[in-house]
């Protein structure tokens, strides 16, 4: 349909965090248009999922003609725990629009029809002002069959211009790599520009962090590669966008080293010297160790502490028979000025994080977490995996108020869900209904892999960060960026928020510099 913009969802309680959100007795869906522009309008579908424990999942249907639908969207499966689902994208205005919705079961089967809404053309007002009015849309009783059913209804509209934020000219999104070893970045009009050279990089298997290690203000950035890498890490210094310097160090046992090899990196300032310290992940045989490496000034040294030993090996509380991957992140997100170190794991039942504190408390369980285990479950409403949840965290602060919150990246089968958690001030949420989910990607792309990773940072120059979001194979060669949330997880650059470069083989990995 050629009047449908195809922006991807936004998935969210009705306001940031809302631990009020209910689930009530029958599916219902409202269209409500705000934040208008002159030809494209936010709609939001308000929609809270029905309680037969046969429905697995829902399909929305949007078309230019009664019952006729062009547009086809899978809106998925709701969190386990429930909680008003808010799903927002921008329609062109000028012409009526029709929407009914399907449910339907673990083995396919779909429901009738609901009722059909009629979202009505907005008639833009005369020159010289005026009120954009208001009305509802329509509504009626949604159609049978035992996985889904509800009311439809209306909503008013409101004023206000909505659009793609630009980014800073400087930006760089992420990196790639080629055959040849090159890294390259990619820049926010989806061209790539050669940065540095690694044989471990000919691969393509690049797991990229970025902070500021060396206190100059610039964010420099830390490499692990794949299996065949033997644990090499590379450390690149940057100064003005350049590449200064490149050092590299060994993680990892000997052991691990020959048979495994890959790292996962996350960089921070542990300690609040103002230098940045690196802590690695490793694959299953290291059994839930990571390594900690000291700062530049201390040449990048095993961090030895109360919990570390003399090579920097730290124990993490694991689930009771976990054997997977570990993927540390880190950020500040008590406001403490310290970074506090986030770990996701492979291969779980249910997504789980580790949220540990600041070196000062010798990496304590952080107090945020109040659920009793020295683990927190991120349930974002993924069924199906099978113990094959795993959990990609990234910390940035998307609200503005100095302390990062924690965005979850999962992997295949997610639906490229991403959920955020917000600051450890008021604890983390415990239930599946206090989570913000973010959809990202294609919906084609979230129908058949849905992979995502996650990272941050300030795209716009207004103080607050933002947040790119990597996709995996058929979606590699493209990222996806949203403003912060002042700004409503707005799309970034593009309409849709996508940036992609013209080489369609290519794997972006998200990790922002400037």
């Amino acid at each position: 349909m050629d009047n449908v913009s195809r922006r991807s969802f936004r998935i969210f309680c009705d306001g940031l965090f809302r631990t009020e959100c209910m689930l009530i007795a029958v599916a219902t869906a409202m269209l409500t248009s705000s934040m208008a522009s002159a030809a494209l309008r936010e709609y939001r579908v308000h929609f809270d999922p029905s309680p037969s424990p046969s429905a697995a999942g829902y399909i929305m249907h949007i078309g230019a003609d009664s019952a006729d639908y062009a547009v086809d969207f899978d809106l998925g499966s709701p969190p386990a725990g429930g909680g008003t689902i808010i799903y927002a994208m921008d329609l062109e205005d000028s012409v009526d629009l029709f929407v009914a919705m399907r449910a339907y079961n673990g083995v396919g089967d779909v429901s009738a029809l609901s009722n059909e809404i009629r979202v009505e053309a907005i008639i833009p007002p005369p020159t010289g002002g005026g009120d954009t009015g208001g009305g509802d849309t329509g509504g009626g009783d949604t159609g049978g069959g035992d996985t889904g059913g509800g009311d439809t209804g209306g909503g008013d509209t409101r004023g206000g211009d909505i659009g793609p934020t630009p980014m800073v000219a400087e930006v760089k999104l992420g990196v790639v790599s080629d055959v040849s070893g090159m890294i390259s970045t990619l820049g926010i009009d989806g061209g790539l520009a050669a940065m540095t050279m690694d044989s471990l990089a000919a691969a393509g298997d690049l797991r990229p962090t970025t902070c500021d290690l060396d206190g100059d203000g610039d964010r420099d950035m830390v490499v692990g590669f794949g299996k065949e890498s033997r644990g090499q890490i590379a450390i690149l210094l940057i100064e003005d966008g350049s590449v200064i310097s490149v050092q590299s160090v060994t993680a990892g046992t000997p052991g691990y080293r020959k048979r495994e090899g890959y790292t996962t990196p996350a960089c921070g300032d542990l300690d609040g010297d103002g230098l940045g310290e690196i802590v690695v992940g490793f694959g299953p045989r290291m059994r839930g160790a990571v390594q900690i490496f000291d700062d530049v000034a201390a040449g990048f040294a095993p961090l030895t502490t109360a919990r570390s030993d003399a090579e920097g090996f730290m124990q993490i509380p694991l689930p009771r028979k976990f054997y997977g991957k570990l993927y540390p992140a880190m950020g500040d997100i008590d406001g403490d000025g310290l970074d506090e170190l986030v770990i996701g794991m492979g291969r779980t039942r249910t997504g789980v994080l580790v949220v540990l504190d600041d070196a000062s408390t010798e990496f304590a369980v952080h107090p945020g977490n109040q659920t009793g285990d020295p683990w927190l479950t991120v349930d974002a409403g993924i069924s199906g995996l099978k113990g094959k949840n795993r959990t990609f965290p990234a910390l940035g602060d998307i609200d503005g108020d100095g302390r990062d919150e924690i965005a979850v990246s999962f992997g295949r089968g997610s639906h490229a869900r991403v959920a955020i958690l917000d600051d450890a001030v008021d604890g983390f949420p415990e239930t599946p209904g206090d989570l913000y989910v973010l959809a990202t990607g294609r919906a084609q792309y979230a129908e058949s892999d849905g992979a995502t990773r996650s990272a941050f940072g300030d795209f716009d120059g207004d103080g607050v960060e933002e947040l790119v979001i990597g996709f995996r194979r058929a979606g590699g060669h493209e990222v996806q960026a949203f403003d912060d949330i002042g700004n409503a997880l707005r799309p970034m650059q593009t309409e849709d928020g996508f940036v992609q470069t013209a080489n369609s083989s290519a794997h972006i990995m998200p990790a922002p510099t400037r």
